[in-house]
């Protein structure tokens, strides 16, 4: 796989994954904390963010496991 350290590669990949699950936890949560305080149009752009995180966590998902095939 030319100049990659592809072991690295895949730590790195797994350490975004779990990072990427914890960032999208805590929007979830601080989107229902905004939603019980009245902010409505905030508590949207969370779910919305945590959202685009689950599917950039996909992406990620799906690369560390082409690579290890």
């Amino acid at each position: 796989m030319g100049d990659i350290d592809t072991q690295e590669l895949g730590v790195r990949l797994g350490y975004w994954i779990r990072h990427n699950r914890e960032h999208g936890e805590e929007f979830r949560e601080w989107a229902a904390k905004a939603g019980a305080a009245g902010v409505g149009p905030v508590e949207a752009h969370l779910m919305q963010a945590a959202t685009l995180m689950a599917q950039a966590t996909a992406a990620l998902e799906d690369a560390l496991q082409a690579l290890a095939s």
